[in-house]
């Protein structure tokens, strides 16, 4: 029997050479370059939005501590107010009604100049009714 010896070139290859990875489109979404320099700018933005939103809640805190306090103290500053604004009507009314009850004393002791401004002035209006 004879054996043949065979070349390299006539036996198949069983595993042939690895090729290179064929490159992707640069638009590729699991391109990592594409996505990292797509995407930071959005995380930014979304930073930005959630810093701006965290000083807008500590705003509101802030003025809601504000009022609240504000609250507390302007009821009794608004019934110290109520008073003084009740003493001043009060003086007020006293000295309109002393006023009142001096004109009644002078139309009843002068009885003819009662009736006579009491005349014209019924006259004016009855004028400036019918006109």
């Amino acid at each position: 029997m004879a054996t043949v010896s065979e070349s390299p070139e006539d036996r198949p290859n069983p595993s042939p050479p690895a090729s290179p990875p064929t490159p992707l489109p640069s638009d590729a979404p699991f391109n990592t370059e594409w996505n990292f320099t797509q995407v930071t700018p959005w995380i930014d933005y979304a930073v930005e939005q959630a810093v701006l939103y965290q000083k807008i809640i500590d705003g509101l805190e802030a003025s809601r501590s504000r009022l609240t306090e504000i609250r507390s103290t302007s009821s009794a500053q608004t019934i110290d107010s109520l008073k003084d604004v009740k003493l001043q009507l009060g003086v007020c009314e006293d000295i309109a009604f002393d006023k009142v009850k001096e004109w009644i004393t002078i139309a009843a002791s002068n009885p003819l100049i009662t009736g006579g401004t009491a005349f014209g002035l019924g006259f004016l209006l009855l004028k400036s009714m019918v006109l």
